[in-house]
């Protein structure tokens, strides 16, 4: 008798089944990415060993958490069953699940609320919930989670603070909070959790500043804020693995920190439509994979830095609009209009033209430059060149 069914990416059709519950020594099921349907037998969770269940990415129905599932208190220990036409609740007995480390549950008809018995789960280690309808609040008692590395409760319904207690995870790799209605401020990092990759919180209601401690992280690579209310300074982020950083469209103050250009692995900073002050730091253009920069529509005064040779290879796009720079376009950036005509499709500022006679509307033909930045943003047309 087998102890592992593996038919994964198989091209399974029609229904599991009844019959896998005889199978008394089974321990994995894994049948993820077929098109099976019907629902899920409820025989195998009283198997004696039953440890693992993964039937992600099918067409099942039913019931998400039958009462059936909770024979398997004492044995189950992966539970992955996003991207189905499961439906139900999380139910407050799920501590009962004791063992439970893999709890994936995305892309499903679930609703109610994340009950605060979950945060018994003391081997959890990762919790899948994201593009559900899941609302009310994060669990105070997150916290209690010592073992959580992953987090996605993005694309749901929910409302209020996340708990202070967050901030003493110390396992987290990647946090997913985007596209809910959470508010209040970003908690403090009580415990610092040293392999933290990845904080994405965008398109939520947040306000108040950036805590200094998630600029501190050793291998932090994505960190996004979007599309909030976040105020304060941008503190100086400072890992040499940064890669991805989007705090656009909040109301941040103050200088960009001119650290952040010092990993060598950043592609894309989007910090437009903030408050910023003061001038675009000189090593603007030292990150070799550098592509996106977006300083548009803030308060950033003087020159525009001139790029090294060499710098900026991998650019596609420097948008420096509605800013009170002011001097010329440097001779860096043009070349690179130049030398990188496909690539490097957008290049905009507060300028006017060098070749007025070619253009209509501040509007640079891709074989021209721009120079003569004007100072007063609120007085100019929105370029494009």
């Amino acid at each position: 008798m087998p102890e592992q069914l593996r038919l994964k990416q198989n091209g399974l059709t029609g229904t599991l089944p009844a019959e896998l519950g005889a199978i008394d020594s089974l321990i994995l099921l894994q049948v993820f990415q077929n098109s099976l349907t019907g629902e899920i037998p409820t025989s195998i969770y009283g198997l004696p060993n039953i440890g693992a269940v993964d039937v992600e990415d099918n067409q099942f129905s039913g019931d998400l958490f039958p009462p059936e599932l909770f024979l398997a208190s004492n044995t189950l220990q992966v539970y992955s069953a996003s991207n189905n036409n499961l439906s139900g609740t999380i139910p407050d007995d799920i501590s009962s699940l004791a063992r439970l480390t893999r709890l994936w549950i995305a892309e499903n008809n679930v609703g109610g609320t994340i009950p605060n018995s979950l945060t018994e789960l003391a081997d959890l280690t990762s919790f899948i919930a994201y593009n559900s309808s899941l609302g009310g609040n994060i669990p105070t008692d997150i916290g209690n989670l010592q073992m959580l590395e992953r987090l996605d409760l993005s694309e749901n319904n929910l409302v209020g603070e996340i708990p202070v207690s967050f901030g003493n995870l110390p396992m987290l790799k990647k946090v997913y909070l985007g596209d809910n209605s959470l508010s209040g401020s970003i908690p403090e990092l009580t415990t610092q959790p040293v392999s933290l990759l990845e904080f994405l919180a965008s398109d939520n209601n947040f306000v108040g500043p950036i805590p200094s401690g998630y600029a501190d992280l050793p291998v932090l690579q994505n960190f996004t804020l979007a599309n909030n209310t976040i105020t304060g300074e941008i503190p100086a982020f400072n890992s040499p693995d940064l890669t991805f950083i989007d705090l656009k469209n909040n109301r941040l103050t103050g200088p960009i920190p001119a650290s952040i250009f010092n990993s060598g692995n950043l592609r894309v900073l989007y910090l437009s439509n903030n408050l910023l002050s003061g001038p675009i730091p000189a090593s603007y253009s030292k990150p070799p994979e550098l592509t996106d920069l977006w300083l548009n529509d803030n308060d950033l005064t003087g020159t525009i830095p001139n790029p090294l040779p060499g710098q900026l290879q991998n650019i596609e796009e420097i948008l420096l609009f509605f800013n009170r720079l002011n001097g010329d376009v440097p001779d860096g950036l043009c070349q690179l209009r130049l030398d990188f005509p496909v690539q490097f499709f957008a290049l905009q500022a507060d300028c006017a033209p060098r070749l007025g006679s070619d253009v209509i509307n501040n509007e640079c033909p891709l074989n021209v430059c721009c120079t003569d930045c004007e100072s007063g943003k609120e007085t100019q047309d929105e370029p494009l060149f």
